[in-house]
C-alpha cells in the first residue's frame, strides 16, 4: 500500500488496476521487503459519485445507504481460508508451491454513489468477524449519537466528519470484541464460523486477525 500510495499520488487520475500493478512491481524490486503476501482493496471517487476500484482476495468494501448495505464485494478464494494474494517469495523458497496471484486477477469495482452513502473498506479482520447486517445496527447507533442535543452546534459537514470518525472507531472496537467470541455465546455466529461450517470444519467463535 505504500507503493500504491506513491503511484496514486504521482498520477491521481490513473486507474486503480494500474496503480496496483505498479505497486506490486515496485514491491518485488524493493530490497526493504524480503518477503510477504497481502490482499488489496482500492478505490477512486469522481465528482459525480462514480466509485471505481479493485478488490483482490478477502479484503473488500460495503456501501451503506440510509443504514442499509446496498453493495458489497465478494471474497476471492482458492479454497477455504486461502484468499487470492499478492506474494513476494524469498529466493530460498522459490521452488515451493506458494500461492501467488497477480494484480490482473483483482475483481473490478464500480458503483454509483448517492449523497450520504457511507463506504466501509476493510480487511478480513472485520469481514471474518462482523456480519454485514451488524453494520446497519452500528451505523444507526452512531447516527443516534450524532443527533443528540449535545451535538446540535455542529455543522452538517462537521457531523459527517464526526460520524465517519466515530463509525471507524466503533467498527474496530466491535471487530476486536467479535474476535474474542468462543462460539458459546447466544445470539449470533461470526461469518468465519459459518463459512467454516459450510466447508465441514468445526470452528467456533471469532478469528483473530488484523
Amino acid at each position: 500500500m505504500y507503493h500504491y500510495a506513491q503511484s496514486a499520488s504521482s498520477s491521481p487520475s490513473g486507474a486503480c488496476s494500474k496503480h496496483l500493478q505498479t505497486a506490486y512491481d515496485n514491491t518485488l524490486s524493493d530490497t526493504n521487503v524480503p518477503a510477504g503476501s497481502a490482499t488489496a482493496v482500492a478505490i477512486s471517487l469522481s465528482g459525480n459519485g462514480d466509485l471505481k476500484g479493485i478488490n483482490l482476495g478477502d479484503s473488500g468494501l460495503t456501501v451503506l445507504r440510509r443504514a442499509q448495505p446496498v453493495y458489497s464485494t465478494l471474497s476471492q478464494t482458492h479454497y477455504f481460508n486461502c484468499p487470492y494474494q499478492l506474494t513476494k517469495t524469498p529466493a530460498d523458497r522459490s521452488g515451493e508451491n506458494n500461492v501467488t496471484d497477480k494484480p490482473a486477477s483483482a475483481d473490478p469495482i464500480r458503483f454509483a454513489l448517492q449523497p450520504s452513502d457511507m463506504i466501509i473498506m476493510f480487511t478480513d479482520g472485520l469481514s471474518d468477524n462482523v456480519p454485514v447486517e451488524h453494520l446497519s445496527i452500528l451505523y444507526n447507533s452512531v447516527n443516534q449519537l450524532m443527533e443528540l442535543p449535545e451535538n446540535s452546534h455542529l455543522t452538517p459537514q462537521d457531523k459527517d466528519a464526526e460520524r465517519a470518525r466515530i463509525m471507524a472507531d466503533v467498527l474496530v472496537a466491535y471487530g476486536r470484541m467479535a474476535m474474542t467470541r468462543t462460539g458459546d455465546e447466544e445470539g449470533w455466529k461470526t461469518p468465519f464460523q459459518l463459512e467454516a461450517k459450510r466447508h465441514g470444519y468445526d470452528f467456533k467463535g471469532g478469528k483473530v486477525d488484523e
